[in-house]
């Protein structure tokens, strides 16, 4: 593989440390989480004071870093991984090169990085500053008491922010990728074996990588829900919630349309070789038309027409098999498809419910233990 470029500037910045990129990014996590205690406990701001609700929201943010700094990074390496577990046509396998370049390339293209920051940052800013401007709201409700405090709640913010915005720019280039190895140049290069068990062609494993980041990206918002809603009432969460709601619905259909690209390639590989098998049919029965219109008779020509006859009856065979192949893969497809973004809806939806109602069955959970302690 060629050398890597850093896809973002975290990575570009956290490289240059020599302590490894999980430890650095939970001791990044665990440092804005002593800070905001510090705040509550040792400064005591008199509108940031501790309560369960309060304490969790903290730890909800601090986790919410922690799992993209940590998650961001390893998705990409898995998919990395996943990409030297692919098999090439023989004589072909000198473009495996080229498909890491594709993936390194669009990742590292900045421009469009910094306009997808933009979009998902700008929303929320112009939402707080225009309640204040259109007199929905005031300054000292919008914000806390100490301009500190406000610096650095606000920085947080931005900061994650900028990392579900990683997150987003991950799932739309792996999402991008698959399309190029699917229908690009580069679909003549991978290897797809109809037969292989795990009825993907030998491509279960790309599958099981998005199937993955599906649940990696849906979490995260979860944890975007947890950490960020306000629970102040529903009139209040119209925006956050409808924000992140897209967000969860433009990545799952991203990446459900990368698992689609990987089904393209392995139907493509099925209608060829029945293509192929057609045309060979076609050819015998020619030249069974062909010996009828000699009408001789003979050994030679009984013995011709024996392996004709059995030769289509095995192509017949061949043929039955891979169109059976192509109806279980469109059924198993579909089911799959739709039980992991139903799964990734639900969780989402879950970490809603438990913010607009005060962590109910987090505390309820949090109590119980308590109790048999």
């Amino acid at each position: 593989m060629s050398e890597h470029f850093p896809w973002n500037l975290m990575e570009g910045i956290f490289s240059k440390i020599p302590i490894s990129y999980p430890v650095l990014s939970l001791l990044v996590s665990a440092l804005i989480f002593l800070i905001y205690l510090a705040f509550m406990f040792v400064i005591k701001l008199e509108d940031f004071q501790y309560d369960p609700n309060s304490l969790l929201q903290i730890i909800f943010t601090s986790t919410f870093i922690a799992y993209l700094l940590i998650g961001n990074q390893y998705i990409l390496d898995n998919l990395m991984s996943y990409i030297d577990k692919l098999k090439y046509v023989s004589g072909k396998e000198q473009y495996q090169e080229e498909i890491y370049d594709i993936l390194d390339g669009d990742i590292s293209k900045l421009n469009g990085f910094y306009l997808l920051l933009f979009v998902v940052i700008a929303p929320f800013i112009l939402k707080d500053f225009l309640e204040i401007y259109l007199g929905a709201t005031t300054f000292d409700q919008s914000f806390f008491s100490s301009n500190i405090f406000n610096i650095y709640n606000y920085s947080v913010f931005l900061f994650s922010l900028y990392l579900l915005t990683n997150m987003i720019w991950i799932v739309i280039k792996i999402s991008q990728f698959f399309k190029d190895l699917a229908r690009g140049p580069y679909q003549e290069i991978v290897q797809i074996d109809l037969f292989c068990t795990d009825k993907m062609g030998g491509l279960g494993h790309l599958r099981r990588f998005i199937v993955n980041a599906i649940l990696y990206y849906s979490l995260g918002i979860s944890i975007a829900v947890m950490a960020y809603v306000n629970p102040g009432g529903y009139q209040d969460v119209y925006f956050e919630i409808g924000y992140l709601l897209l967000l969860l619905a433009a990545g799952i259909v991203l990446l459900i349309k990368s698992s689609k690209e990987l089904q393209d390639l392995f139907r493509r590989e099925a209608d060829k070789e029945i293509f192929e098998i057609n045309e060979k049919i076609k050819q015998l029965y020619r030249r069974l038309m062909e010996i009828a219109a000699i009408k001789k008779d003979g050994d030679k020509w009984e013995e011709e027409l024996n392996f004709i006859s059995s030769s289509i009856e095995l192509l017949n065979k061949q043929r039955a098999e891979r169109e059976s192949l192509l109806r279980d893969n469109a059924k198993t497809y579909n089911l799959k498809d739709k039980l992991v973004a139903f799964n990734s809806f639900i969780m989402v939806l879950f970490a809603l419910y438990e913010k607009l109602n005060n962590f109910g069955i987090i505390s309820f959970l949090l109590e119980s233990l308590n109790l048999k302690n």
